[in-house]
């Protein structure tokens, strides 16, 4: 027994020195990985360099780059690299008009820039609140900020950068209505980016020059201002200004308007619209499309009246489509920064907690020098530390599966409101717009025609927003479901009263058979709204001269089944496995471009749970689709 207890006091002696050895070595190589980072810091600066040159030009490949910068970061603890990155992206959804989020990179890049006492990262926050403020339409803000960072670049004489906040300044004095400030400003700004030769910004120099000459009514001196705009259009090609460009062009058409030149106005116009689409500027197009409608509207024009009144809905439509693809590219990245962030609080943490186990580590061994016994007993409390550690682990693996889902379901949801809510009140901003201002130019069948186009829309957002407030309510176990016994003559008829006009619209014909004394066991309300979802669908799927049923059966002693079904397009094979997962979920439209978001159908679904019912789908693409409700009938219910 003697000599076991003295083999383990020398193998945890020489386990002591072992571990000192392995902790001394973790050092030195610490050391060594910081002398060679600087190769790897340079490359995270480039490529965010490269992201911030690219946020006004392609924003999509930008939010690429500066979330690898942001990786490559915080794998390398490189804070200033990460606090640069946030500031980027903090650019890059202020462009995308979602302010929320970017003031919530800007604030996490001030609070690195701050920790590191980089006035220049301080700065650059600065003009970027400045930006955010000018969207938000906080004018006197947007001001500050950009005084900000004029005093700190001007206290730290960067030339370039001066240059850059000069220009913001000078706009942001233009934007306060302090013309004098502005134009003080905006010459400095001339002068500085003329010598460093920054034709981009000097483009923008001049078209603010313009906008303050046009104001006092100045044209000539307007003229001059914005044809150099247009000068330094052809010497940097297809990098120039893509919002002092267009901007210049239309202000030109507006001029020559005023001159009472017609030729000099369509040639501008024509201009625009070309500069517009060669860059994929669709806001600004739709600007050239009113303005290309009020001079032919002038000249009476009245087939080129209508032909740009098309344009400008086809422009509207694809203003729609590049934002529901902004806004899940900007959806999709948000689970990917989080996740980056937490990585670098887990390495930090994890940093701490490894010096903190080495601390301990040694304590242990040194106190196992003294006694055997106090060392078993506490590696006993070690080994139920590490326990306890892993079944954390555990639990917060679970808990990030779960917070990823509920990430996603959030994303679908905020997608649809964006969009599926924001087209139709868009279209209905459009055709409101039409009618007050083309009125008295158009036809009486184009005015109805507009009207009915209006009030179908208005239907199908009061549907989609109904179906959105189930969902959140649903979500927010806010429904409470009071099962009753119920006489299904009270749910089907109300269902196949409202739906029938509907089909006969549509030369649909609504078939309608079951036993009138079949009875169910459920929410009444929820029940009814499962069947008005599948019958609408129903009907939305299928086409003219087509044929849906809405039969009911009982299908033993306990279970009564609801049968929907058509002849109609039927369901694509790759979409079946996502038909209730609203992350994966897609926007369908019916045979006459009906509209839908899918959403009902996951409502049904979830309504079906909680009255213990099933869903089942059968469906071919070009056959139609059978969709079978079984519920209990509540026979066994005592009276």
């Amino acid at each position: 027994m003697k000599s076991i207890w003295l083999s383990a006091f020398l193998i945890l002696l020489v386990s002591c020195f072992s571990l000192q050895l392995t902790g001394q070595r973790n050092e030195v190589t610490g050391k060594n990985i910081h002398q060679n980072d600087s190769g790897v810091f340079n490359q995270i600066d480039s490529i965010n360099l490269l992201s911030r040159n690219l946020v006004f030009i392609d924003p999509a490949k930008s939010l690429d780059y500066a979330n690898k910068a942001l990786k490559l970061s915080i794998n390398n603890r490189y804070d200033k690299g990460t606090a640069e990155s946030y500031r980027i992206l903090s650019g890059i959804y202020s462009y995308f008009e979602n302010y929320s989020l970017s003031l919530e990179f800007n604030q996490a890049a001030y609070d690195i820039f701050s920790e590191l006492h980089d006035s220049a990262g301080i700065a650059n926050c600065y003009i970027s609140l400045g930006h955010i403020n000018k969207g938000l339409g906080q004018k006197e803000s947007e001001l500050n900020f950009h005084k900000k960072s004029y005093e700190i670049y001007s206290r730290l004489k960067n030339p370039e950068r001066m240059g850059v906040t000069s220009y913001n300044l000078g706009e942001s004095c233009y934007n306060n209505g302090d013309t004098a400030g502005c134009r003080k400003m905006i010459l400095l700004a001339v002068s500085i980016n003329d010598s460093l030769k920054n034709l981009a910004v000097l483009s923008a120099c001049y078209n603010v020059l313009g906008k303050l000459e046009l104001d006092n009514n100045r044209l000539e001196r307007a003229k001059d201002c914005f044809n150099k705009v247009l000068e330094i259009k052809s010497r940097l090609g297809t990098e120039s200004q893509k919002i002092a460009t267009p901007e210049s062009i239309l202000s030109l058409s507006r001029i020559s308007k005023l001159q009472n030149n017609k030729k000099d106005q369509l040639a501008y116009l024509k201009m625009a619209e070309k500069f517009c689409l060669d860059n994929e500027l669709h806001n600004y197009l739709k600007l050239v499309y009113l303005d290309f409608m009020q001079y032919y509207s002038e000249m009476d024009d009245s087939r080129s009246v209508r032909k740009y009144l098309d344009l400008y809905k086809n422009m509207q439509d694809s203003i729609d489509r590049q934002q529901l693809l902004n806004m899940y590219n900007l959806t999709r990245n948000i689970p990917v920064v989080h996740e980056l962030s937490q990585q670098k609080i887990m390495l930090e943490q994890e940093n701490m907690m490894h010096l903190q186990k080495i601390r301990e580590r040694n304590i242990i061994l040194a106190s196992a020098l003294f006694s055997i016994i106090l060392l078993c007993g506490l590696l006993i409390i070690i080994f139920s530390s590490n326990k306890k550690l892993k079944n954390q682990k555990q639990t917060i693996e679970y808990q990030s599966k779960q917070l990823e889902i509920l990430n996603n379901t959030k994303d679908k949801f905020f997608g649809i409101i964006s969009h599926d809510l924001r087209s139709p009140l868009n279209s209905i901003k459009t055709v409101s717009m039409l009618l007050a201002e083309f009125i008295d130019k158009m036809d009486k069948s184009k005015i109805i025609k507009l009207s009915q186009e209006l009030g179908t829309t208005v239907d199908n957002t009061i549907r989609m927003t109904e179906n959105l407030s189930n969902w959140a309510r649903l979500q927010m176990k806010d429904f409470k479901t009071v099962p009753e016994r119920v006489n299904l003559k009270e749910i089907v008829s109300p269902v196949y009263e409202v739906y029938n006009e509907v089909a006969q619209q549509k030369e649909i014909d609504l078939i309608c058979e079951f036993d009138q004394n079949l009875t169910v066991l459920g929410d009444k309300n929820q029940i009814e709204f499962i069947l008005r979802n599948l019958v609408n669908n129903a009907i939305k799927y299928t086409k003219r001269g087509g044929h849906v049923g809405l039969l009911a059966k009982q299908v033993n002693d306990d279970h009564v089944q609801i049968i929907v079904s058509d002849n109609g397009i039927g369901i694509p094979e790759k979409l079946k496995n996502e038909l209730f997962d609203l992350g994966k979920n897609h926007v369908s439209y019916g045979t006459e471009e009906e509209k839908g978001t899918g959403l009902g159908l996951i409502l049904c679904n979830d309504f079906l749970k909680l009255n213990n019912g099933q869903l089942e789908i059968e469906s071919h693409e070009g056959e139609g689709t059978t969709v079978r409700v079984t519920l209990f009938n509540g026979n066994k219910l005592k009276a």
